[in-house]
């Protein structure tokens, strides 16, 4: 699908974000998979924002929007992370380390 490729400022972007992932994170049904699925949201805004900076246009009103979104899905994870900690300590810390992993290699 073409919105899959769209990138911040793209006339698509807003059917890939809104639509396209808002649709994968509903077919995540444990709280392992919602983390895993945020997680690789997170490491999908932050490699645009690479690659606009890298293209020279990554300009303030979308870095703003980046931004945004980083904390945003940064909030669901650590909900998800919270959420599987009530049950499974072992499991949230393994998530927890994935999650963190993103972030340091980012």
């Amino acid at each position: 699908m073409l919105a899959e490729r769209a990138g911040p400022g793209d006339a698509l972007y807003a059917v890939k974000v809104q639509f396209n992932e808002e649709v994968r994170s509903t077919l995540s049904f444990t709280p392992v998979q919602k983390v895993e699925w945020e997680t690789a949201r997170l490491n999908r805004r932050i490699a645009e924002a690479k690659l606009l900076a890298s293209e020279g246009r990554l300009t303030d009103t979308v870095e703003a929007e980046v931004a945004d979104a980083v904390r945003e899905q940064t909030e669901k994870v650590k909900q998800e992370i919270a959420t599987i900690r009530e049950t499974d300590a072992d499991e949230a810390t393994l998530a927890e380390l994935e999650f963190t992993t993103v972030l340091e290699v980012q």
